[in-house]
């Protein structure tokens, strides 16, 4: 399996980093990775899809920010759909092409459908992989939601969260092994490879998913399914 190139833009201050996989004349088609996830996720997926495709790809794929290598938002800030969608814009951008194919998976699907709604002229396919939820709430469900997100944020806050991303790992070894356990359909072998991949060291020596953990709190947002509603709307895409 080929290695992909690696590259950077720049979005109102944050490095976003992205994978190209394939040479620039060939048909874009853009990749967005799911909540927790990463653009080298999808290097199993991009192998098999160059082996089968008829034409040549040229195939894209941004870490969303929080994730992968790209940057964190900075003190006090939060992680919000139209700014995830705004990335995906400039990133698009800077491929200086018309058009687009466009995937998604899971928050990947959901930004892709917000951006493929909005600019509907400039994706022709779209694939959503589990990408349409959460759906937002009831208006009385409202109370709880933010008094959920609350008592999540100021565990982050006091250090007490046992979240996925706040885990440190001796080794890169034992997260593997941890990560095949919750992933047991991966044969260990790939989780291996996908947890180097996703891991960095600290200063302390341990090791850390790339990964903040403020994207895994869900956003008291009463919106959504109005968003997405209109996305549907606004598409012009054809949906494979």
């Amino acid at each position: 399996m080929r290695d992909p190139r690696s590259d950077y833009i720049e979005v109102r201050g944050l490095k976003i980093h992205y994978l190209e996989w394939g040479e620039r004349n060939g048909e874009p088609l853009v990749l967005v990775h799911g909540w927790r996830d990463h653009a080298r996720s999808w290097s199993y997926f991009v192998a098999a899809l160059q082996e089968k495709s008829a034409k040549p790809l040229w195939i894209v794929a941004p870490d969303c920010r929080g994730h992968g290598d790209s940057d964190w938002v900075g003190a006090g800030g939060y992680y919000h759909f139209p700014d995830y969608v705004h990335d995906l814009d400039c990133v698009i951008d800077s491929l200086g092409v018309p058009s687009i194919d466009l995937i998604g998976h899971s928050m990947g699907g959901t930004i892709s459908f917000l951006y493929a709604g909005t600019f509907s002229q400039r994706v022709r396919k779209l694939v959503l992989i589990e990408g349409i939820g959460p759906l937002g709430m009831a208006f009385p469900d409202a109370p709880l939601r933010m008094e959920k997100f609350l008592s999540e944020m100021k565990a982050i806050r006091e250090g007490t969260t046992m979240d996925f991303a706040s885990f440190e790992y001796p080794s890169v070894e034992e997260a593997a092994e941890r990560f095949h356990k919750v992933n047991p359909r991966l044969d260990p072998e790939r989780a291996l490879q996908l947890t180097r991949w996703g891991m960095r060291r600290t200063d302390n020596g341990k090791w850390v998913w790339k990964l903040t953990r403020f994207t895994a709190r869900l956003h008291p947002s009463l919106s959504m399914r109005n968003r997405l509603s209109s996305s549907i709307a606004g598409s012009n895409a054809w949906f494979w």
